[in-house]
């Protein structure tokens, strides 16, 4: 079996199905001329066919960019093959133009998927036929699935290999996000590429194939068969249970029984949106540490919350939505007996609470014994049967010696022994495999009993002792070392670890190959990596040797592991703030076990590495949080840093702590924890003079006391945070840039929001940190959308997108698509944009995200609705997003509520209308919102036109002429806003009224036309219809009364100004006896109707106001 990193290519027949049913013989000869021009096109580019049938065909390339290169011109090519005119005349082969005349297809359309990784080739046994695995294959077929007809799909791994330089330099292409129309979720983010001159595609090209999304393991030898096993458990995780745990002795292979039957299952189900997860939980200690690694395979958010209850019912939700799913929880067995604690529940409640969270959700655990829940399964694996256990002897023998080698009548006698002996146990069977290399079936069977009277315990015990035996002092030494490492290693992390104390010993690396020929180490399922190889021992054997090495021995090596990860993990986390980060965070989130198991060595040992380390993992933690145990291990850092009273350390501990406060919103103590280090870290500019300490707990400061609303301290930290910082070109100059810019945007000063935020964004470019980028730009799009910069915005957003998905930080991938949303409803794209909002609540579903994430992005798909006229779909997401919307989160809530007023008004419900706008006028009494007040002001003008058109409709003109009026109102309170989005709102409502007015609908105002009263904007002069204009400026109480009067007119048609108002408009602020004041306002009223105002302005019961069916306008300058 070889190996080897490359480029792959999987090729589909877009409509395949379809044509083979209605042109079968028009689609055989068209195959053969798929077929040929793929691999003439194959020789031009540098590529191999590894697989090339009717079925589909795979191709290999050295690299990327020749591979993409291939793509493209197949695509193109493809337009001028002369296919069979019976083709032609299908609808999925027909030529079709664009409306400029080009031709984007004739004939067969193929849809195309690139990824790159490390591929397998290995011979089977007895037919020797070549074949190819590894993940790289599968992900390109998945991405091949999902692309458009005549679409290329690139992974994010190819887009980045290539580089912005190559793509740049390429030929001129269309590169954008896969979208994928919303219809599914995907595991791996892909980019489409088409040729430019095919660029119409896009409007074509959609695919309607559902997803099927797994990460389960690709094993690099033959699953030999055990179709019974197979068949047993295929029938019954339907019809018994859909929980089924495989039980059997350690080495019965279990697990690739498991993964085996995940794969048939995944192939059962073509055609419907299916997924399978395996996770591996060997290195899982308890509940917490399980559920992390599951949510992490299943692609969950858990909750920021320490309570095992609540990352389960995250899991819980997120399974319940995503409809058929099959999770594989290898190795539970130090998990099956545990009952529930007072931190949480047991796993096995848990599962049981998963399969009913949806009827597809079906489960297969794998342990050496069963948890004993009422709900579960247990299916047996022992033994394999006699002649499946001599085949897959035979194969491990062939891979052992690289070479197909015949084996004769006694051999196989020999062999089948050797089988027996080994209890048929597949590791077993391995493990001696790997030991006759150079021995006949004979000789190996002799060797394996010539030490049969000293063997004790199991036949699998027996296997590794005989393979023990067979091994050097130094590799011994090695295999017991290596038990030191949790969940796998590295061989860069075994030559620093393990001390072979021999000066004959060869290096490492070839003493842990050698280890791997005899199966005492393997590569855990899925680990193939284009970098690094990484290796684990066996279960029973870490048991084998810890139960006989000496504990001194094993002592001294769990020391220099704990040693070696906790400078490792250092190193790691200096990368989290450069252009490694995406590297630094898959490597650690692979290593997160050894870094645990190391944090528990050292904080008996070296108490200060260990709070190093707890830093490390709370950095870790900001990116892909939370890590189970979060808050535990920064509490313990705090108490270790005080009790060394090593001032740096407990500075670096109580920020690690407000951090993770912080995930867990505890506020007002993150707060306390940051000023305790900024206290601290006051002190150490006192005694050494250097003032960088200060920084983090600044930064801190700064973010915490805006998220409490407390705004003028936080432009106080931000200030001085900036003095530290400013021209530093380092992550915490941007983060600083960054809060300048959400304290500049929250006063509404865009323009110097915007200003920052571009600092931000030049300065992360030039540091090359990903995340800090994309944090930026996940502000400076947004931000830019205020200055109508839509296209730019969408870029910059797209661009924080791609880095989120690489990071898998899902609650930012539904903020940036929500984001997206809106630009794509400014640029006119409303089916886009509700694409969008369906994505978003999609990962939200399937990431387990919280309910006022969802609410979010339901009042935005309610918001855009309105915009779009579909009332009622606005209401339901509306009445949804209120119910979920976070009591605290009054803005949002506001938002909500007033849309589902607007939104009811003109379904003509006006009662529950008018009940909305009522309430949350309550809220806005009791805050300063000017902005939201604005914008209810207007919304509410979409009331007034139902009314007024109810009124128009009974023919009573008052009432609708004030109603309209009273509407028109509100066109000038949003078209007075600072606030973009709500002028936005008042044109939206201006042009509806408008159009009521145009189709009778409501009476005629003449708002277009000459109005009865001209009024200035501070009331200095006043010019009545037909009149000349009269200056009032030197007439002060005249002019203030008269402004008055102007304003109720506009935002309150229909309402009088009483006596005391009048009174206290024209003279302000003086105490004046009740007759005097009466006095004063009659005589002022008069003098105003003699200026013209006479048929204007009128007396009622409770004061003066001026018509409302009168037309009144104020000018704006």
């Amino acid at each position: 079996m070889s190996k080897t990193f490359l480029s792959v290519v999987s090729t589909k027949i877009a409509g395949a199905d379809r044509l083979w049913r209605d042109r079968p013989e028009a689609m055989r000869a068209s195959v053969e001329l798929l077929l040929g021009r793929l691999d003439s096109a194959l020789q031009v580019h540098d590529g191999r066919a590894l697989l090339c049938n009717e079925g589909g065909h795979l191709a290999a390339f050295d690299a990327p960019l020749g591979a993409l290169r291939w793509c493209l011109n197949v695509q193109r090519s493809l337009l001028e093959v002369a296919w069979p005119d019976a083709l032609l005349e299908h609808p999925d082969a027909e030529a079709i133009h664009s409306d400029d005349g080009v031709l984007l297809y004739r004939g067969l359309r193929v849809k195309m998927g690139l990824d790159l990784g490390k591929l397998f080739e290995r011979r089977a046994p007895f037919s020797g036929e070549v074949r190819h695995g590894g993940r790289a294959i599968r992900r390109a077929t998945t991405l091949a699935t999902f692309a458009g007809a005549g679409q290329t799909v690139v992974s994010v791994g190819v887009h980045h290999y290539i580089g912005k330089e190559a793509w740049a330099e390429f030929e001129p292409s269309v590169l954008e996000l896969h979208e994928f129309c919303g219809q599914t979720r995907l595991s791996e983010s892909g980019f489409v590429v088409l040729p430019a001159e095919l660029a119409e595609r896009r409007a074509y090209s959609v695919s309607g194939e559902p997803l099927r999304r797994s990460n389960l393991p690709t094993f690099h030898t033959n699953f030999v068969d055990r179709s019974v096993e197979l068949a047993r458990l295929a029938e019954r995780i339907g019809a018994a249970s859909r929980w089924i745990t495989l039980v059997g002795p350690a080495g019965a292979g279990k697990t690739r029984l498991a993964v085996e039957f995940g794969d048939q299952w995944l192939e059962e189900r073509a055609g419907v949106a299916a997924e399978a997860w395996f996770c591996d939980l060997t290195a899982a200690r308890d509940v917490g540490a399980a559920l992390a690694i599951i949510a992490r395979a299943v692609e969950v958010q858990l909750p920021a919350s320490d309570d095992p209850v609540r990352a389960a019912k995250a899991i819980e939700g997120a399974l319940g939505g995503r409809g058929e799913v099959l999770m594989v929880l290898d190795n539970v067995e130090q998990l099956a007996g545990v009952e529930p604690s007072e931190q949480g529940g047991s796993l096995a409640e848990m599962i049981a609470g998963w399969i009913d969270a949806g009827p597809g959700v079906q489960i297969v655990a794998t342990s050496r014994r069963s948890f004993g829940h009422e709900r579960e399964c247990v299916q047996s694996v022992d033994s394999m049967g006699e002649d499946a256990a001599l085949a897959l002897l035979v194969d491990r023998l062939f891979q052992a010696r690289g070479a197909h080698v015949g084996f004769n009548e006694s051999d196989h006698a020999a062999l089948r022994e050797i089988a027996t002996q080994c209890a048929r146990l597949p590791l077993a069977i391995e493990l001696v495999a790997a030991g006759g290399k150079l021995l006949s079936p004979t000789e190996l069977l002799d060797a394996w009993s010539e030490h049969a009277a000293a063997r004790t315990g199991s036949q699998l015990e027996q296997a590794i002792e005989r393979s023990w035996k067979l091994l050097k002092p130094w590799e011994r030494r090695a295999v017991a070392q290596c038990a030191s490492f949790e969940g796998g290693f590295t061989v860069e992390a075994a030559e620093q670890v393990l001390e072979l104390d021999a000066p004959e010993a060869p290096p490492i690396i070839e003493v842990l190959e050698a280890l791997h020929s005899h199966s005492l180490l393997r590569s855990p399922p899925g680990s193939e990596s284009a970098t690094r190889a990484r290796l684990s021992l066996y279960e029973p054997v870490r048991e084998f040797v810890r139960a006989r090495q000496s504990g001194e021995a094993l002592d001294a090596a769990a020391r220099r592991h704990a040693s070696y990860f906790c400078e490792w993990g250092q190193n790691q986390m200096a990368l989290l703030d450069t252009e490694g980060e995406l590297e630094a965070v898959r490597r650690m989130t692979e290593e997160l076990a050894n870094l645990q198991q190391a944090l528990r060595q050292c904080v008996a040992d070296e108490p200060a590495r260990a709070v190093r380390l707890v830093v490390a993992l709370s950095e870790l933690d900001r990116r892909i949080g939370p890590l189970p145990g979060q808050l535990e291990r920064v509490e313990q850092a705090v108490a270790l840093a005080e009790a060394l009273s090593d001032p740096q350390l407990e500075i670096l501990a109580f920020e690690a702590r407000a951090r993770a406060r912080q995930w867990l919103h505890q506020h007002d103590q993150a707060r306390d924890d940051y000023a305790a280090a900024l206290s601290l870290a006051e002190d150490a500019v006192e005694e050494e003079g250097d003032p960088t300490f200060q920084i983090a707990p600044l930064i801190g400061l700064a973010s915490v006391t805006h998220r409490l609303g407390q705004h003028s301290t936080t432009e106080e930290y931000v200030h001085r945070a900036l003095e530290l910082v400013e021209g530093s070109t380092t992550p915490e100059e941007v983060t600083v840039l960054q809060q300048l810019g959400v304290l500049h945007s929250w006063r509404g000063e865009r323009d110097e929001a915007a200003r920052y935020l571009h600092e931000a964004q030049i300065c992360a470019r030039r540091i090359g940190n990903p995340s800090a980028l994309a944090e930026v730009l996940a502000l400076y799009g947004p931000a830019i959308t205020a200055h109508f910069r839509y296209d730019e915005a969408e870029r910059y957003m797209e661009e924080a997108l791609e880095i989120f998905t690489a990071l898998g930080n899902r609650r930012k991938m539904v903020v940036i698509t929500f984001q997206l949303a809106f630009v794509y409803i400014k640029t006119g794209r409303p089916e886009q944009a509700e694409r969008a909002y369906g994505r978003a609540l999609e990962i939200i579903d399937s990431a387990g995200l919280t309910k006022a994430d969802r609410g979010a992005v339901l009042r935005g798909r309610g918001e855009a609705r309105f915009w779009r006229g579909h009332y009622a779909q606005a209401e339901a997401d509306l009445t949804e997003a209120l119910s979920l919307i976070d009591a605290g989160a009054v803005v949002r809530a506001l938002y909500a509520r007033l849309y589902l007023a607007a939104s009811l008004a003109m379904l003509d419900r006006h009662a529950e209308s008018r009940e909305h706008f009522e309430r949350a006028a309550e809220q806005l009494d009791e805050t300063e919102l000017p902005t939201e007040r604005a914008l209810a002001r207007t919304l509410e003008g979409y009331l007034m036109a139902a009314l007024a058109r109810m009124a128009h409709a009974e023919e009573d003109v008052t009432a609708a002429v004030t109603a309209l009026q009273k509407a028109y109102a509100g066109v000038e309170a949003g078209e007075n806003s600072s606030h973009t989005a709500v002028q936005d709102e008042a044109e939206r409502l201006r042009a509806y009224l408008d159009e009521l007015v145009a189709t009778g609908a409501v009476p005629a105002l003449d708002a277009d036309g000459e109005p009865d009263l001209e009024v200035a904007a501070d009331a200095r002069w006043l010019e009545v219809k037909g009149e000349e204009r009269v200056d009032i400026s030197r007439r002060g109480a005249l002019k203030r009364i008269l402004h008055a009067l102007v304003e109720r007119r506009l935002t309150a048609p229909g309402e009088p100004l009483s006596l005391d108002e009048t009174l206290e408009a024209g003279w302000p602020g003086e105490v004046i006896m009740p007759e005097a004041g009466a006095r004063r306002v009659y005589t002022t009223i008069n003098r105003m109707r003699d200026l013209g105002l006479q048929d204007i302005l009128v007396t009622t019961d409770d004061g003066y106001m001026l018509e409302p069916t009168k037309l009144v306008r104020r000018d704006s300058q």
